[in-house]
């Protein structure tokens, strides 16, 4: 959502967002698998189950302060 006087930003890029590019992983920190079977191309990227947290990060710029919502 928009505010009242602030622009709509330009979505960042996500480097790799489908996973092609796997060796290495780029774009990404991840101890998670790759796997084929993909929704929007040919792979996927799943965790491993156990006790510990499980996290894959990717640093984004060019976003100027404020909260966003990620949705996957």
């Amino acid at each position: 959502m928009v505010q009242q006087n602030q622009t709509a930003q330009t979505p960042p890029d996500i480097v790799n967002a489908g996973f092609e590019s796997a060796n290495p992983l780029e774009g990404w920190k991840t101890v998670g698998v790759l796997e084929s079977g993909g929704y929007g191309s040919e792979k996927r990227l799943t965790h491993p189950g156990g006790n510990a947290p499980v996290e894959s990060i990717q640093k984004l710029s060019g976003l100027s302060n404020g909260w966003y919502t990620l949705k996957v």
